[in-house]
């Protein structure tokens, strides 16, 4: 129930209109690594393989605690849902004046129906699922309310063959 309501109050303020967001200059390559990091130890205990590819520096104006908790949200959900013994990667590619963030689980897809709604207040795909799985369907809806909140644009793939891509694109 604290999660939830703690869920709860982090989209509600995420959300307000009236609420500055302090922007500076920030490292998302070491922010990217910093939250591989924390969740290494929930991969190994899956045995799922957690692979990186980050550029030794890639900075951009933003909000540290947003980028943390976008990127840490979208790889916890991947190591949530992939099956153990695959793989979840974490990309970051600077193309031109645009920086791509990647999270990609290869065992794992969201049925075709279901895409539009992942980042829709309290979807779960698969209805089956029990609240004791510490999901409410908040996550992925509080992460695109911070995403378009520094400016990107989030979207999601999900095909047999490549798995699962959630992506974030920010322009510099």
């Amino acid at each position: 129930m604290q999660q939830l309501i703690s869920q709860m109050l982090t989209l509600a303020d995420v959300e307000r209109p009236d609420t500055a967001l302090s922007t500076q200059s920030v490292g998302l390559a070491a922010i990217a690594m910093k939250a591989a990091l924390e969740m290494e130890s929930i991969a190994y205990e899956k045995g799922v393989t957690l692979e990186t590819a980050l550029p030794a520096e890639c900075t951009l104006r933003g909000n540290a605690d947003y980028l943390q908790r976008i990127v840490s949200s979208l790889l916890e959900n991947a190591l949530k849902y992939e099956p153990a013994g695959g793989r979840v990667q974490l990309t970051l590619i600077r193309e031109k004046k645009k920086v791509r963030l990647s999270v990609q689980n290869f065992g794992s897809t969201i049925p075709e129906e279901d895409l539009p709604h992942v980042f829709d207040r309290f979807y779960r795909s698969d209805k089956s699922r029990k609240s004791e799985s510490g999901s409410f369907g908040l996550g992925l809806a509080i992460t695109k309310e911070m995403a378009e909140k520094l400016g990107g644009e989030i979207s999601v793939a999900s095909t047999a063959e490549a798995g699962t891509v959630f992506q974030v694109i920010f322009s510099l």
